[in-house]
C-alpha cells in the first residue's frame, strides 16, 4: 500500500503543481486580454493571481489525504481540524479584508487552507500510513522550490507577447508543456524508481 500511495502522492503533486503554475503564469495575460478596453480600474494584479494559485495549491494538494480519511471512515477524528480551518479563515480573513481588501481575504483563506492541509497530512502519516512525515516534507519542499524557480523565471525573465486569444491559447499550451517538463525533473532526479 505504501509504495502505491507514494506513487499516487507523487502523481498528484506533479499534476497540481503543473496546473497551478500554468494558471498563475497565464492569469495576468488572460486578464489583460479580457479587460483590454476597460479603463476604470487596474485589473492586472500579480499578487491576486499568486494568492489564487496558492489557495488552489493548498485546496488540491490535500486531496489524497482527504480521500484516505474518507475511505478509512476517520472523519470524526479529523473533524476538529475542519472546524479550525473555518475559524482560522474567518479570524484572519475578516480583519485583513478591512486592511488589505481582497488580498487580505485571500491571505486568510490561504492560511486556513495551509493549516488544514498540514493537519490532514500529519494525521494521515501518523495514524493511517504509519510512515515518517519527512518524506512528504521533502516532496513538498522540492516541489515548492521548483515552483518558485519556475514562476520567477516566467515573471522576471520571459516576456509573454500576447495580443489576441489565439496567441494566448498557443502560449498557454507552451507554458503547460514547459511546466510538465519542468515538474518531471524532481521525479527524475529525486524519485527515479
Amino acid at each position: 500500500f505504501n509504495t502505491r500511495f507514494a506513487a499516487f502522492e507523487l502523481f498528484i503533486f506533479f499534476v497540481v503543481f503543473v496546473i497551478v503554475c500554468t494558471a498563475i503564469v497565464m492569469t495576468l495575460p488572460f486578464v489583460k486580454l479580457y479587460t483590454i478596453n476597460v479603463t476604470d480600474v487596474e485589473y492586472l494584479n500579480y499578487t491576486l493571481a499568486a494568492l489564487f494559485g496558492i489557495s488552489i495549491l493548498f485546496s488540491t494538494i490535500r486531496i489524497p489525504y482527504i480521500m484516505m480519511v474518507n475511505i478509512t471512515g476517520t472523519f470524526k477524528e479529523t473533524r476538529l481540524g475542519a472546524i479550525l480551518e473555518a475559524v482560522i479563515n474567518l479570524a484572519v480573513s475578516i480583519p485583513l479584508l478591512f486592511v488589505m481588501g481582497i488580498e487580505g481575504l485571500l491571505i486568510g483563506t490561504c492560511v486556513a487552507l495551509m493549516y488544514r492541509s498540514i493537519d490532514v497530512i500529519v494525521y494521515c502519516y501518523k495514524k493511517l500510513i504509519n510512515k515518517s512525515i519527512l518524506s512528504i516534507i521533502k516532496l513538498l519542499l522540492i516541489y515548492l522550490l521548483f515552483a518558485v524557480v519556475y514562476l520567477v523565471v516566467f515573471n522576471y525573465c520571459i516576456t509573454l507577447d500576447i495580443n489576441n486569444w489565439f496567441s494566448w491559447l498557443l502560449i498557454a499550451l507552451c507554458v503547460f508543456l514547459s511546466s510538465c517538463i519542468w515538474f518531471l525533473l524532481p521525479i527524475i532526479i529525486f524519485y527515479p524508481k
